[in-house]
């Protein structure tokens, strides 16, 4: 089965590649990013209101191997912070095990990057943030955005990614999931 890939066209503009790119005004990068920013406090606090301080470090460190994206998102439902924090507010009493499969299948990993040559083709070379984090990957060269339909790696590699990353006790296993 091969990925299909989806772009919404108010988001997104064709370059000269034909792939679709997303095309925002400065202004409203620097508000998302300000309001990525204060998002971050209440994932804070609401990690520490649910009693699950070793996920903190672990967010943290995921995502700012997305810190770049807010420059290209449309809305604050689009931002990584806010879609985790919206996995933590849904279902408070989760497992950690929960929790992560549900992180695992946000919609910010869904975007996709990739290297393009002086002729604006692709090179081969694709961004995967387990790796490198996207503003080192922008960093090194030409780079093509645009946004799958499914989420990259699969939901369970990522929860496997985040749950290896926890330190700590685990929490509660009375939790339900």
């Amino acid at each position: 089965m091969t990925e299909q890939d989806t772009h919404d066209p108010k988001k997104t503009t064709a370059n000269g590649s034909g792939a679709q790119v997303v095309q925002i005004a400065g202004g409203e990068q620097d508000s998302l990013g300000r309001t990525d920013d204060a998002l971050m406090q209440h994932l804070r606090a609401a990690i520490i209101e649910s009693n699950r301080p070793a996920w903190w470090p672990v967010l943290q460190a995921w995502l700012a191997q997305f810190a770049e994206l807010h420059s290209m998102l449309v809305t604050i439902e689009d931002l990584p912070t806010y879609q985790i924090l919206a996995v933590f507010a849904e279902r408070p009493e989760a497992s950690d095990p929960v929790i992560a499969e549900s992180l695992g299948r946000c919609d910010f990993l869904c975007w996709r990057a990739y290297r393009v040559n002086e002729l604006g083709q692709r090179d081969g070379e694709a961004w995967d943030w387990r790796v490198d984090s996207l503003m080192n990957f922008r960093a090194q060269g030409e780079t093509v955005m645009y946004q799958s339909d499914r989420e990259r790696p699969n939901p369970s590699e990522t929860s496997a990614w985040l749950l290896s990353r926890l330190v700590g006790p685990p929490a509660p296993s009375n939790r339900t999931p």
